[in-house]
């Protein structure tokens, strides 16, 4: 009785390392807004919730130590959570570096704010920005696609087995790479808006030097951004939920 009690411990202890590394780092859970008790209590009842369904992988890995080198099972469900939490905090950057880009093009960026999804100062509109991906991901189930992940993790990372460094880093560029390309799809309405409202400016400053021709069309620059962030942010919304989804998917099948 006490041996598979403390099969069932330990077992629990390694799914929590690694589902409470993950959610340590993955959208939404993450936030700073959330007290900490909240996401421990969360990530307890995650790990409890998924404990019947990886039971046979984890009990089998549990009596074939027998007991020993729980320090290093631990250590390896620790990096394996971080790294699936670290690839999908990738894509919140990514929407965080676009919002940025929009603010500086569309005259927002001297406005000091405070974070709403950060512990450290942003512009309020890139807070704004964040705050709805996040909310779209909540609101599109995707944060328990990222759960349905780490019980499809299982399958290719098995429990006690660390992964390879090399593999790791290209894990990490790959997902680099593509929100990088993410965040410039998602800029590029308001870079070619900027583009054209910055060469129209400077043809009118050439027309008419005695007047101060950036400081009166700030307002009419900041109008205008507004009005295309309305026309395009459900389909920005949507393309940046879609790319999670599918990086999601892809790594289900990975």
């Amino acid at each position: 009785m006490n041996l598979m009690l403390s099969e069932a411990l330990i077992a629990a202890s390694l799914v929590f390392c690694r589902i409470g590394a993950c959610l340590m780092l993955a959208p939404g859970f993450s936030s700073s807004r959330f007290p900490m008790q909240f996401r421990i209590l969360l990530a307890v009842a995650a790990s409890l919730a998924l404990l019947p369904l990886l039971w046979n992988d984890m009990a089998e890995t549990v009596r074939a130590r027998d007991g020993s080198g729980f320090l290093g099972l631990m250590n390896s469900e620790l990096v394996v959570g971080i790294m699936i939490g670290l690839l999908a905090r990738c894509f919140v950057i990514a929407v965080q570096f676009s919002a940025t880009f929009i603010a500086n093009a569309i005259g927002l960026a001297g406005i000091p704010g405070i974070p709403i999804d950060d512990s450290e100062g942003s512009i309020p509109f890139a807070s704004l920005i964040s705050l709805s991906a996040t909310m779209v991901l909540f609101a599109a189930g995707l944060h328990v696609e990222i759960l349905r992940a780490l019980v499809g993790s299982y399958t290719f990372l098995q429990p006690g087995l660390l992964p390879q460094p090399e593999m790791l880093l290209q894990a990490i560029l790959d997902t680099a790479g593509d929100t990088f390309l993410l965040a410039a799809r998602l800029a590029a309405p308001f870079a070619a808006y900027a583009v054209i409202v910055n060469m129209a400016l400077g043809f009118a400053s050439r027309f008419t030097p005695m007047l101060q021709v950036y400081f009166v069309s700030t307002g009419a620059i900041i109008i205008g951004g507004f009005f295309l962030l309305a026309w395009v942010l459900p389909d920005w919304l949507l393309l940046f939920a879609t790319a999670y989804r599918q990086w999601l998917l892809e790594f289900l099948v990975d």
